[in-house]
């Protein structure tokens, strides 16, 4: 169903039978979100312990800088409260007891699909200018959440904002954070970031800064915030890193970054034969999107950081963007793939398991040649197959025409008299009761592909608005002729010509984490 705005909603679905059942939708919750301009939505759900639902909101405010004026954000707590920005300031919703945007919520949803509001939030209903559906405050792009399952305890991934360098008078540079809140509390954007680093008020007019926020007693002076003015005192984060490699957290690398949050673990909820090795018991697993790594944390006694350390590290991941732990105690993950706003072939959803034992080796399949005449003969390669282990292989070559064959050599030939395409693999096995199937390659027999080559002439390498592109297509078939000599009529040639274009046709600019 429309709605008068642009809106965030969260809406309720029957799904029975493995059917979604799309007329069945309960709006349970709305808010207004501004589209005009980028950026942070959050929008991570989960339940925690209860049957509580938590539900993360982003700043919905811009992390660039506004053109043609003078004085500028640029990359620091955005603060501009002048009438006609309000894209500018995130006092108006991370700051403001009285808006649900940059927030965490926690609400108790009810059968009939309304909700009420669960004990204990951040402001007991009926607080003047507040909202009693605010857990968490102060977040900026709270991108992931996660709800420890036993103490609900919340963790989320918070990404930051850009700044590369710390200024004197405009505050800390950017950091992502790793939070945790153990009860509900303000997490201090747009006034402070990372290990509470303050921003100093400044003034967009002028260009001149004022004194520096104090995270013991937060004020939010915003002309946009309509809720409370003295905040709750500002909590620090659980774990923070810049761009640069960070003095607190050094584990944690530099360049880009997107922080995100996983689950904590816990042996107890899952089956002997599929879940996790008891050492993870009890851990927080955290990842980040760009930088490629899953990190886990270990607690003390009080559910403080006693310390990180890698996990699986040597597996290279494409952009992991979300993480759930399986009801079989396996790790579940989406992988967004390398490209941005682009349709990624190494987008995936992908699974973790553990194995304590034998591991099953690694299966490649290659052809010699891909197609040819009758009788059309190929030779099959599985030389780039492998076992972790160093086990001995053998393998088990399936020819699309019915039949396979056993070697323990990794190679075989195979002759096809009879027209037609044929899906081969291999199955690779170590002897150990492990084995892997390769990927199937496509056999032609009954005509080889046509040779063809694309010739340019003159400047191969760039291309020049305005300037014509020079080519020449040639073609050589063997069963039917060449371009070169006639037999191929050019008018059976189809040639179309495509560009792919940088992200820059995603209109807008790259952010620093990108």
């Amino acid at each position: 169903s429309p709605a008068d705005t642009s809106v965030n909603r969260l809406s309720r679905f029957k799904f029975e039978n493995n059917v979604l059942d799309t007329a069945s939708e309960k709006i349970i919750l709305q808010l207004y979100s501004q589209r005009n301009i980028c950026c942070h939505t959050g929008g991570s759900i989960t339940f925690g312990p209860g049957g509580l639902l938590y539900l993360s909101t982003g700043d919905n405010s811009t992390p660039f800088d506004e053109p043609g004026q003078k004085y500028v954000s640029n990359g620091y707590g955005p603060l501009d409260d002048r009438p006609g920005h309000l894209q500018y300031d995130g006092r108006r919703t991370s700051a403001n007891t009285n808006a649900l945007r940059g927030k965490i919520l926690r609400i108790k949803i009810n059968a009939d699909g309304t909700y009420s509001i669960p004990d204990g939030n951040l402001f007991k209903p009926g607080t003047p200018n507040t909202r009693p559906e605010i857990y968490a405050m102060g977040t900026r792009n709270p991108y992931r959440i996660s709800v420890d399952r036993k103490n609900g305890y919340v963790y989320w991934g918070e990404v930051g904002p850009d700044a590369n360098n710390d200024d004197p008078n405009r505050g800390p540079r950017g950091y992502d954070e790793i939070n945790q809140a153990k009860k509900p509390g303000n997490f201090g954007y747009p006034m402070f970031v990372g290990n509470n680093y303050a921003y100093h008020l400044y003034d967009y007019e002028t260009g001149k800064s004022g004194p520096a926020f104090d995270p013991a007693k937060p004020v939010n002076n915003s002309r946009n915030n309509t809720g409370i003015k003295n905040l709750p005192p500002a909590q620090p984060a659980f774990i923070w890193y810049p761009y640069a490699k960070s003095p607190d957290f050094p584990s944690m690398g530099s360049g880009g970054r997107n922080a995100m949050a996983g689950p904590v673990y816990y042996n107890e909820f899952y089956p002997k034969e599929t879940r996790l090795p008891d050492y993870y018991n009890n851990k927080f697993f955290f990842y980040d999107w760009v930088r490629g790594w899953i990190k886990v944390a270990t607690f003390d006694k009080d559910y403080n950081l006693s310390k990180t350390e890698d996990f699986v590290p040597h597996t290279k991941f494409n952009a992991i963007i979300d993480m759930e732990m399986g009801p079989d105690g396996r790790i579940y993950l989406l992988e967004y793939g390398n490209g941005w706003f682009s349709k990624n072939k190494d987008a995936a959803l992908s699974r973790i398991d553990y194995n304590g034992g034998n591991r099953a080796p690694k299966a490649e399949i290659h052809a010699d040649k891909l197609s040819g005449g009758l009788p059309f003969k190929a030779k099959l390669s599985a030389k780039g197959s492998s076992d972790p282990d160093g086990d001995q292989l053998t393998y088990v070559w399936y020819l699309g025409n019915g039949n396979k064959q056993e070697t323990k050599e990794p190679e075989t030939e195979v002759t096809y008299t009879t027209a037609g395409e044929y899906a081969v693999s291999v199955e690779v096995l170590d002897g150990n009761g492990g084995s892997t199937r390769s990927n199937g390659i496509e056999l032609y027999a009954g005509n080889e592909t046509p040779e063809v080559k694309i010739n340019v002439t003159g400047n191969q390498m760039f291309y020049f608005p305005g300037k014509p592109v020079t080519y020449s297509v040639s073609v050589k078939d063997k069963e039917d002729g060449s371009t070169a000599d006639g037999k191929i009529d050019h008018a059976n040639l189809y040639i179309r010509s495509d560009y792919m274009e940088g992200n820059d046709k995603a209109g807008i600019p790259q952010q620093g984490h990108q």
